[in-house]
C-alpha cells in the first residue's frame, strides 16, 4: 500500500510504501469515488492496483478509515501508529499524531514510542 503525502494518514504513518495485513473482500466501488471526493472524502492510501485502502475527511478531527486492520500488527511491545493516533485524538492531543511520535501515556508508553516498524 502507498500512503499519499499531505494526508492525515501520512502524518500518522509517514508517506510512501507500507505493508499492512488485511483480510477483506470488500472495497470502494470506483463508480462512487468522484461523488465521494466531491463531498470531502480524501483517498489517502492505495494498493499496487490503485484500489482505495485508506480514506479520510479533512474537515473532521479524526475521520480515517482503512481496509486493513491495524490491531493485527499491534502487540504488547508495539502499537500501530493509527491506534496510537486515535488514542491521542480521543485525548484531544492532535500533536500526538505525528509519525513515529507518541504522546499517549500509561503503561504502554515506552512501547508506543519505540521506533516505527520497517516498511517494505
Amino acid at each position: 500500500m502507498t500512503v499519499r503525502p499531505g494526508t492525515l494518514a501520512a502524518r500518522i504513518m509517514g508517506a510512501g510504501p507500507s505493508t499492512e495485513r488485511y483480510f477483506c473482500s470488500y472495497g470502494l466501488d470506483e463508480e462512487y469515488l468522484p461523488t465521494l471526493e466531491a463531498h470531502g472524502l480524501v483517498v489517502s492510501g492505495v494498493d499496487d492496483h490503485g484500489a482505495v485502502r485508506l480514506a479520510e475527511r479533512g474537515d473532521h478531527p479524526f475521520f480515517l478509515g482503512s481496509l486493513f486492520q491495524p490491531e493485527l500488527a499491534s502487540s504488547a511491545t508495539w502499537v500501530h501508529p493509527i491506534i496510537r493516533a486515535f488514542v491521542a485524538a480521543v485525548r484531544g492531543d492532535e500533536g500526538g499524531y505525528e509519525a513515529g511520535r507518541s504522546s499517549v501515556g500509561g503503561r504502554a508508553s515506552a512501547a508506543m514510542t519505540s521506533p516505527q516498524r520497517q516498511r517494505t
